[in-house]
């Protein structure tokens, strides 16, 4: 499979917020997000080639203490579906907790489909990121929907820039009955002064409040900023 980097850190965003993770980073994505803050992991061709063994035997040093969790982000993983599968398959058989990060671009893949529970013990969250129209990406409103039909462990997390965007997830809640959890993640802009964007933030609070939604701040960038994701 291509990676671009494995390391351990803090989870920094959505219900886990502060958990150590060992996050395996793919290469390659089949979207180009206005927001994307890892660039570097966009090319396909990008990166390098490594085993599925070599991927274990790093996370095995990375992460040494039981039932773990790993987070596997991008890039974006389903874009290498048949090796995530060969991934998540290997690291159940030693013990792993897996939380994959996902642009909701792709349909759910046939071995996590929500009808067969042997098959979603393979991944015990799947956090998708919905992109709003200051994202310049537009998804299919029905695989959007069947990222709404996960299980309550799973979540959703909406970037938000401004008013448009709140519009935006309003309407996408209003049409889909929500099972996983909903975070309101306000976007931070490479280079910005956080305490600019407090007033906005406070707008993003409220919304979080009207729609009975939760917010979440990128907690990585206030502690080390874009810096944390090279």
């Amino acid at each position: 499979m291509r990676l671009n980097n494995i390391f351990r850190t803090l989870q920094g965003e959505g219900w886990a917020v502060g958990t150590p993770m060992v996050f395996i980073r793919l290469q390659g994505c089949n979207l180009r997000c206005a927001w994307c803050d890892t660039l570097q992991a966009q090319d396909s061709r990008g990166g390098y080639s490594a085993e599925i063994d070599e991927v274990l035997a790093k996370v095995r040093v990375s992460q040494p203490y039981g039932r773990s969790w790993v987070c596997i982000t991008g890039g974006e993983p389903l874009f290498q579906e048949k090796e995530l599968w060969e991934l998540l398959k290997t690291l159940k058989l030693e013990g792993y907790k897996t939380l994959i990060e996902t642009n909701g671009s792709y349909p759910r893949p046939f071995w996590a489909s929500t009808r067969d529970p042997i098959s979603d013990r393979l991944v015990d969250c799947w956090s998708v990121d919905i992109k709003p129209p200051s994202s310049g990406i537009a998804i299919e409103e029905d695989i959007l929907k069947g990222w709404f039909r996960g299980f309550r462990r799973d979540q959703l997390k909406f970037p938000a820039m401004d008013i448009d965007d709140l519009g935006f997830i309003a309407r996408v809640l209003r049409n889909n009955a929500i099972m996983p959890m909903v975070y309101i993640q306000p976007i931070v802009q490479e280079g910005e002064d956080l305490l600019s964007r407090k007033i906005w933030w406070q707008r993003v609070w409220n919304f979080c409040l009207e729609c009975n939604v939760n917010m979440s701040l990128q907690r990585h960038k206030v502690v080390w900023g874009e810096d944390t994701l090279k």
